[in-house]
């Protein structure tokens, strides 16, 4: 108010000026007359503008704070943007409420019809519900007896297939035996024949005492290891990474992953006994088997092997999760050939068959167990009696160890604890696929009553003996590694596993 009344001063005073300055063509009183009339239409323009911009703003605000009451106006819908609203919205909104109106009361009659059929259908629901909870014990048994069912056909159709395989090798081998009897026997005779009129006959009677005695002592005086099957690689051998790093077999280690995204199982060390065969470049055992014109054939049978003058003190294999090993574009098996369960069921069930001299009354079935991985081991504090009444763990135990009753160590292996599962049997961490002996028979542990472990190791291991056995303390025998060294055993599953 002031301000006002400071503005109101001013302009009178300059009003005034201004027509006095004009005075001297007018009278001073007309001039006063005029400014006061000019004096008090400002006044009144000024309190106008005022008044309106009050009303202005206070409508304004009204009309933002309260649109949905004011949107329905005709002139709302089309001025909408001065209030900061979208005509299309204001208009679609608007339609939209009386069109609700309208039909609101119009339909409004159907709505305890509505209400009724949607208490209907929740009974409905319930009930239902209440039918599916009754039935679920019927559900449940029918499923059970459809797994049954089916488990039964599986062992049953397994069984069959087992024992065709068997028949089809016994008549095999019945055939082989005959012809074999016929010629022995005839080149017995020939031989006995020759021997008896031969003019040396004397001379190796006088020297049969010697003979004796040689034959008594050459085992002894000759054993340096077992030889036996053993499909390894020179330490130098080149592997490849996924990283495409390359590396030596000697140096890979248990998970590494390689080129061809196989993953490491296990790595075997052995003590080498024999020359190595040069196939392409890649020098390796005579009884590794390799991918040959499709299909797969021993080292030692291929054209393209030559026998080599290397005889490395060490050798070296590894297992893969896909089963073979890829060098420079050439594909060999792993060390156990296999990576199917059905195939390492009849493997497992021939050595157990032999390891239970076929003499068994009870089903295979019940002995032998189907793996995807024929790894077998123990948990890395296994106590090994060694040959000098000492105790050594088994993941310390060295090549040329010497166990209980002068058992030596030729082979060593270190196995993922990702690829096994471990059960706890009578005191001692074993793997699964692993052969123990329950009362009086020999099984896969998965077959006995040992404990499955739910925390497991990160490593397993085992080793490879001359007598084919592990003295575990205290006074407890297990089979090693290879599980079993019978040539008819081994005929079988060469049979089995290089015929894909």
């Amino acid at each position: 108010m002031f301000l006002f009344f400071l503005l109101k001063i001013y302009w009178k005073k300059r009003i005034y000026i201004y027509f006095n300055s004009m005075a001297f063509d007018m009278e001073t009183s007309l001039a006063k007359k005029y400014a006061s009339i000019l004096e008090i239409l400002i006044l009144i323009s000024i309190a106008f503008y005022i008044i309106n911009k009050a009303i202005i703003n206070n409508y304004v605000d009204d009309v933002k704070n309260n649109f949905s009451e004011h949107r329905e106006k005709p002139a709302m819908m089309f001025g909408s943007s001065l209030f900061g609203k979208s005509p299309k919205k204001v208009l679609i909104g608007a339609m939209g409420s009386k069109t609700k109106t309208i039909f609101g009361q119009f339909l409004g009659f159907l709505t305890p019809i509505f209400k009724i059929f949607e208490k209907i259908f929740k009974y409905f629901e319930t009930a239902i519900n209440r039918c599916r909870n009754l039935l679920k014990p019927i559900r449940t048994f029918f499923n059970s007896i459809a797994e049954m069912f089916f488990k039964n056909i599986q062992n049953f159709t397994i069984g069959v297939l087992y024992s065709l395989h068997k028949m089809r090798n016994s008549m095999r081998r019945s055939v082989s035996g005959f012809n074999l009897m016929i010629h022995s026997l005839e080149h017995s005779k020939n031989s006995l024949e020759s021997l008896v009129n031969s003019e040396p006959i004397k001379l190796g009677v006088s020297l049969m005492s010697k003979v004796e005695w040689l034959a008594k002592n050459a085992g002894s005086m000759l054993k340096v290891g077992k030889p036996k099957k053993k499909s390894c690689f020179d330490e130098n051998t080149i592997l490849k990474k996924i990283d495409e790093t390359l590396i030596k077999i000697k140096d890979i280690a248990v998970n590494d992953i390689l080129y061809d995204g196989s993953m490491i199982i296990s790595i075997h060390k052995f003590k080498n006994f024999e020359k190595l065969y040069d196939y392409r470049g890649v020098f390796v055992s005579g009884s590794h088997a390799v991918l040959e014109n499709n299909r797969w054939v021993r080292i030692n049978k291929s054209s393209r092997a030559i026998l080599s003058d290397i005889s490395p003190e060490y050798i070296y294999c590894i297992n893969t999760t896909s089963g073979e090993i890829n060098i420079d574009n050439i594909i060999f098996k792993d060390y156990n050939e296999s990576v199917s369960n059905l195939k390492n069921l009849t493997i497992n069930s021939l050595v157990l068959s032999k390891l239970n001299n076929f003499t068994s009354d009870v089903s295979i079935i019940d002995l032998a167990y189907g793996n995807k991985y024929l790894e077998c081991g123990f948990g890395e504090n296994t106590k090994i009696e060694m040959n000098d009444f000492t105790i050594k763990f088994i993941k310390d135990i060295k090549i040329g160890d010497m166990l209980r009753n002068n058992n030596r160590v030729y082979g060593i292996v270190k196995i993922s604890g990702d690829y096994v599962d471990f059960y706890k049997y009578n005191d001692l961490v074993i793997t699964s696929s692993s052969k123990v002996k329950e009362l009086g028979l020999w099984k896969n542990v998965e077959k006995t009553s040992a404990v499955k472990l739910t925390r497991t190791p990160f490593f397993a291991y085992n080793i490879y003996t001359d007598s084919g056995e592990i003295p575990v303390y205290i006074g407890q025998i297990y089979r090693d590694y290879e599980e079993i060294y019978d040539e008819e055993v081994n005929n079988e599953i060469d049979n089995l596993v290089l015929n894909d």
